[in-house]
């Protein structure tokens, strides 16, 4: 279990090391990003969205859609939260100060059987990358599941 982790926390920092400098240069002006992680069955996460300075000496995340759109039982609230929680401590690690961030989420989508929480945690990933390099990781925004129907 403990080989499992931490291949998952290398694999996030991984794919975080590619934006460094853009991590230490940025101004904490408002970005936004969009994440998919589709891979062949049972592989489905959509995430999109914002990050900004928090103007009290808080973080917290803001989930801006409705049971609609992404219902909780995909686990990718806490999947997500999960994932802002690394990237804070990666940014402050690489900036060397404690940041209060607003994360919202603006988007998102999920399939009635291939998304799973694991799913949405690399869906924030590749969105958080998404935000300050927009060409590190593809977007396929034909592979999006407009609209679950299901």
């Amino acid at each position: 279990m403990k080989e499992i982790r931490l291949y998952g926390v290398m694999m996030k920092a991984h794919r975080l090391f590619h934006i460094n400098k853009h991590l230490s240069d940025w101004d904490l002006s408002p970005v936004e990003g969009k994440g998919l992680y589709v891979r062949r069955n049972e592989n489905y996460g959509h995430i999109e969205i914002k990050i900004y300075k928090s103007l009290e000496y808080d973080t917290k995340m803001i989930w801006n859609l409705n049971s609609d759109q992404l219902p909780d039982e995909w686990g990718a609230k806490e999947a997500g939260e999960h994932a802002l929680r690394f990237f804070i401590s990666y940014l402050e690690g690489i900036r060397g100060e404690d940041i209060p961030l607003i994360f919202e989420v603006i988007g998102g989508s999920y399939h009635p059987v291939d998304s799973k929480a694991r799913n949405y945690t690399t869906a924030t990933i590749y969105a958080i990358v998404d935000c300050f390099a927009k060409n590190v990781i593809e977007f396929r925004s034909h592979r999006l599941i407009k609209k679950n129907i299901y």
